[in-house]
């Protein structure tokens, strides 16, 4: 470690104390120990757990372990905080909240916002799926923990540092009845989103209890410090980052042989009782301890060699299965509580890898138990504390009866598809696997199942994690619009008169900075009236003018803090804009029928509903939200109602700027459904009792101004995305004039009124079907009838019927008269088209193979077939030559027949 940063962890405290640094005899780092005879740093795998059977501290709940420590730190000057939701809603960098630091990062650790309250303490939800393999087998590990973390941010003024820091955590924990002379402080060197800093773990036991990490450090490829192969740089803001780990505090102080026992035993008893599962605590003791000493996963193997009856080795087997269901379980409640909806991408994707996992887990163990009824057992163990969750739970129950069905129907589909892609490629490989999982939710456990007759599959032990990973973190979506030439922009900060006089049409500038690049130019003035493309708005359009000559404005942007505008011409000096008025007007319809309907689908489908995704326009605008299951019709009606009552319900439409910290503490996360803004000044824009949300989009300034919004449409744009299409103002007045002109062709077309309009399309369409079921039968009878007219004349050789003629039809026709042909014994029908076209095809039990004929016999009219043993077909643009194909075809039948009569 940098000497500088081992000075940082050369406490006072520390002397005073009588802790001593120590260097560990097994894996060399250095810690701190009251304990004169301690020469190990007291971690893991250095040692093995000591505390299972013989805790260590006071024991209490989990909710009385929480409130000790948020009020400990609350009696101590910090303010306590709400949590967060374990979907990251602020960050566009992460889906999953992972640590109770992710709340603050990157706008209060960069120091660009300050902290809501500092210092401050908070148990945080924390999601981490990068050691999947491990849950339920190490005795430690969960997918979902709560982060108990106090932090401070020094900044101009210093809270506190170091020393307070360990004084604090030394402290609590003798609260709790640790004794510090079991207490060991193992220095190292934390790093995560972007900051870095010299930490302590601290631990007990064997167990890791928390980290302090003293973070003063970021990311930047100019720093002088290299950690991870990463360079940072010191920042000026000093940030006390502390995690500790709620269910091992637990843990610990009633000393079961899991965390998992000691956290969730009434769920773990419940699949015990349905899976008929006897366990021995022993074992499973014995288990966890040797995990501890070994972060491999070879423990299981040690055990297994250990215990001789097999009844014992399956019985550590079903409790390692258990353990994770019971962990996923808990896992999902907070997942899909705080929203997130299953689906093929970001957050959902995630949540359906739990799901199918413990889908998966829920069938091994064989348990008649649906994965909702253990979720939901955690959720009413969970509601004292968290009664969110408890509010969700209809919808919660009604996603997993859905993603189950899912599941079985594409493992269904899944086995054929597996089967078909083996006999293609002959193996399977890493990337197929992956294939597999990522494009068809194929797990690669089926996968091995399907091939291991035929050939050997090897799965890595880490397969779930590494999905995981891959899909942890935000993919920065593609801007919608045209593809402009990455240049440098200066930065004039653009002064942006569409906020400060949102009604003003026409406005006078002068250029700061202009560049002609393919004929058109590109200025930057010093204020402007044209709003520049951004959060799914599209840019206004109008004109510019230099004394008398007018120049179109093509495009607007916003980069390095300046509005570009790209115009048809060259101006300099003193400008005058306007703005199209008309085009801008009918996009602030649309950008607040969007809040409109957003508020709307959530009132009708549920508080789920989060924004995927939007683009404006003039005539139609979608929002694209997520939902779990299809919208119905009646719904759609629904979210119409309600949206068209907000319209003419004549609410004013709020826009003000607020500082990052009051609008999340007045409006919470709702506020990021467009995304999540950057800077500590956020623009809000609040229909009252409705929607409000951070956007920087041109609004109407009342509800009413929206005039009519009518959707045009619902589609799923993908599994998890229902995509609303629908026109506002006068677009939504032309698009139902459009839809009742065509309604009235139809009536006139039908000679009917408006109102017998369904009545008379059914009655006509049902006509329709039984008049094509008749052209059916009697395009049926005809070929029946054509068939026995050509077997009549058919040419026999040896009881068998050669059948060979030119038709006049097409391939389906030829096709379907081949059928009928080879419904009789012992025939093989060789069928031709004036079109160049041929089919050959034969009875049940002649051995011939048609595709080998097919082949050949078309490559005198230059083309190509193929087919099945039992019918082929194909053709070629030499039509002329169709007859000497079906000879080639003939002559082929019949030398494989007399061959086959000779054998």
């Amino acid at each position: 470690m940098d000497p500088k940063m081992e000075k940082c962890l050369n406490l006072e405290f520390f002397k005073k104390e009588g802790f001593t640094r120590k260097k560990c005899k097994k894996c060399s780092s250095h810690f701190w120990t009251s304990h004169p005879e301690q020469e190990i740093c007291g971690d893991s795998p250095c040692i093995e757990y000591s505390f299972i059977d013989n805790p260590l501290g006071k024991n209490v709940s989990l909710r009385s372990m929480r409130e000790n420590f948020l009020s400990f730190f609350e009696k101590r000057g910090h303010e306590r905080m709400e949590r967060y939701p374990t979907v990251a809603r602020w960050r566009d960098d992460i889906y999953l909240t992972i640590a109770s630091i992710a709340d603050f990062q990157p706008h209060i650790t960069s120091g660009e916002v300050p902290p809501p309250a500092n210092p401050l303490v908070i148990s945080q939800p924390s999601i981490r799926l990068n050691d999947l393999e491990s849950v339920g087998r190490s005795g430690r590990h969960l997918t979902m923990f709560e982060m108990m973390g106090h932090h401070a941010f020094n900044n101009d003024e210093r809270v506190y540092w170091t020393e307070a820091t360990t004084k604090y955590c030394n402290d609590f924990l003798k609260s709790i009845g640790i004794p510090t002379d079991k207490i060991t402080y193992k220095e190292a060197l934390w790093f995560g989103g972007g900051n870095a800093g010299p930490c302590f773990e601290v631990l007990a036991g064997g167990l890791e209890l928390a980290t302090l990490v003293f973070m003063n450090m970021r990311e930047d490829k100019n720093g002088n410090h290299e950690i991870n192969d990463k360079k940072y740089s010191e920042m000026s803001l000093k940030i006390v980052d502390t995690g500790y780990g709620l269910e091992r505090l637990v843990w610990i102080t009633e000393g079961t042989s899991t965390v998992y026992d000691a956290v969730f035993p009434d769920v773990i008893q419940l699949l015990l009782e349905e899976g008929g599962i006897e366990r021995n605590d022993e074992i499973v003791g014995e288990a966890s301890r040797l995990a501890s000493s070994d972060f491999k996963g070879n423990f299981m193997k040690e055990m297994e060699r250990r215990l001789e009856r097999k009844v014992d080795r399956e019985m550590l087997k079903d409790m390692e299965n258990v353990y994770t269901l019971a962990d996923h379980a808990r896992c999902l409640a907070f997942m899909l509580g705080d929203g997130i909806v299953p689906s093929n991408m970001g957050a959902g994707y995630l949540a359906r890898l739990i799901i199918r996992r413990s889908l998966r887990l829920l069938s091994v163990l064989d348990l008649s138990l649906a994965l909702d009824d253990v979720v939901g057992a955690h959720i009413k163990n969970l509601s004292n504390d968290f009664p969110e969750l408890l509010k969700s739970l209809p919808m919660i129950e009604e996603i997993l009866d859905i993603e189950a069905e899912k599941f079985a129907e594409t493992l269904n589909k899944g086995k054929r598809l597996v089967k078909r892609s083996i006999k293609e490629k002959k193996e399977v490989a890493m990337e197929n696997l992956v294939d597999f999982y990522d494009t068809h939710g194929i797990s690669p456990d089926v996968v091995k199942e399907i091939a291991e007759p035929t050939m050997k599959v090897e799965i890595p032990k880490n397969f779930d994690s590494m999905i995981a990973e891959k899909h942890a973190t935000a993919v920065e979506e593609k801007k919608i619009g045209e593809k402009r030439e990455t240049e440098e922009i200066p930065n004039f900060d653009t002064k942006l008169l569409f906020y400060e006089k949102p009604e003003e049409r026409e406005f006078k500038a002068v250029v700061l900075w202009k560049k002609k690049s393919n004929g058109k130019s590109k200025i930057i003035l010093d204020q402007t009236l044209f709003y520049p493309e951004g959060g799914g708005q599209p840019c206004d359009l109008g004109y510019l003018w230099s004394g008398d000559e007018r120049h179109r404005v093509l495009d607007v942007y916003k980069e390095n803090g300046s509005v570009v505008h790209v115009i048809d011409g060259e101006i300099k000096g003193k400008v005058h804009g306007e703005i199209d008025w008309a085009r801008r007007f009918s996009i602030m319809q649309h950008h607040t029928a969007t809040h409109i309907i957003n508020a709307s689908a959530r009132k009708v489908l549920g508080e789920h509903i989060w924004q995927a995704g939007s683009q404006l326009g003039e005539k139609e605008a979608r929002l694209d939200v997520s939902h779990y299951k299809r919208i119905t019709d009646d719904q759609q009606r629904r979210i119409e109602l309600i949206a068209n009552g907000i319209v003419m319900g004549g609410i004013s439409v709020k826009k003000d700027w607020m500082e990052r910290n009051v609008a999340e503490k007045k409006y919470g996360f709702r506020l990021y459904q467009g995304g999540a803004p950057k800077g500590n000044m956020l623009r809000i824009v609040e229909i009252p009792g409705i929607d409000v949300e951070a956007c920087g989009g041109t609004h109407c300034e009342n509800t009413s101004d929206v005039g009519f919004i009518k959707i045009t449409g619902i589609e799923r744009l993908q599994d998890g995305i229902e995509r609303i299409k629908f026109s506002a103002g006068e677009a939504a007045m032309e698009y139902v004039q459009e839809q009742e002109k065509l309604m009235k062709e139809a009536c006139d077309v039908l000679n009917v009124d408006l109102k017998q309009l369904p009545r008379a399309v059914k009655r006509f369409f049902e006509e329709w079907k039984d008049l094509r079921k008749e052209v059916e039968r009697l395009k049926e009878k005809k070929a029946a009838d054509r068939a026995a007219a050509l077997l009549n004349k058919a040419k026999k050789i040896g009881g068998m019927a050669i059948i060979s003629d030119v038709q006049e039809g097409k391939m389906k026709e030829l096709i379907s008269l081949a059928g009928e042909l080879i419904k009789k014994n012992r025939v093989v029908a060789i069928l031709g088209s004036k079109k160049g076209k041929l089919v050959v095809a034969r009875s049940r039990g002649v051995d011939i193979d048609c595709r080998k004929i097919i082949k050949e016999a078309v490559k005198i009219v230059g083309g190509s077939g193929g087919g099945k043993p039992d019918m082929a077909q194909g053709g070629g643009p030499n039509a002329d030559k169709i007859e000497k194909a079906m000879e080639t075809a003939k002559k082929m039948v019949e030398e494989r027949l007399a061959l086959k009569n000779q054998k």
